[in-house]
């Protein structure tokens, strides 16, 4: 393979083909143009990796242990009212297990008064 713009060549099939001369309507390129090409890519996918700097480093590594303990903070204080919410429900059923035996007792007694008044009024 030649370098020069003009005059280099690749084989296909056993032939010499001119770079940049259009074969079935596509444009052939080196393996070199194409690796070039790959590399620039991979260049420019990689170039916003770079760290410039130690200080760049120590502050993106000081911003992610402060969006860790946030998150930490906030998984604690959720998992606290979480737990008084539990709380607050198991103190709401134990009184309403308690008053239904008072409520049922309340409620044959009101049974018990009501079948009285009807003897009563019958008699009358």
């Amino acid at each position: 393979m030649q370098h020069a713009r003009e005059g280099w060549s690749i084989h296909v099939n056993g032939e010499d083909i001119k770079s940049g001369l259009p074969i079935n309507g596509m444009t052939v390129i080196s393996q070199a143009e194409f690796d070039l090409v790959q590399s620039v890519q991979e260049n420019a996918n990689l170039r916003p990796k770079i760290v410039q700097s130690p200080d760049k480093i120590q502050r993106a590594l000081e911003e992610k242990k402060l969006t860790r303990d946030e998150a930490k903070n906030a998984e604690r204080s959720a998992m606290q009212s979480f737990q008084q919410k539990t709380a607050t429900v198991e103190v709401y059923s134990k009184e309403f297990n308690n008053c239904i035996p008072y409520l049922l007792c309340k409620i044959f007694h009101l049974a018990v008064c009501i079948s009285i008044l009807e003897v009563l009024s019958r008699m009358l």
